[in-house]
């Protein structure tokens, strides 16, 4: 299983609390304890157009934060973020080149 170095994990709490504050209270339960979790979610983009699931092809890679309290876990975006270059990935050309 991947793991976030201390100085990914460092960083990433750092954006976190730069991009969305300190004691966000959780939308479900109200409560305001998180936990970062350890590893990245890929969450496949399709086209509405396929009959099928596609393995592989565009992504949006997340992190998922959890509240400790209820459980409610949200996703965000890598790039949004600013995490990019911090855990080494980087985005794909947009399509056409340009």
């Amino acid at each position: 299983m991947a793991t976030f170095t201390p100085e990914q994990n460092e960083r990433i709490v750092q954006k976190l609390v730069e991009k969305i504050g300190t004691n966000k209270a959780c939308p479900m339960c109200g409560r305001s304890g998180w936990l970062v979790n350890d590893g990245l979610v890929l969450l496949t983009l399709q086209s509405p157009a396929q009959a099928a699931i596609t393995i592989g092809g565009k992504a949006l890679p997340s992190l998922t934060i959890t509240c400790t309290t209820c459980g409610n876990t949200v996703f965000l975006n890598v790039f949004t973020l600013g995490l990019g270059d911090v855990l080494g990935m980087v985005p794909a050309p947009p399509e056409g080149g340009k």
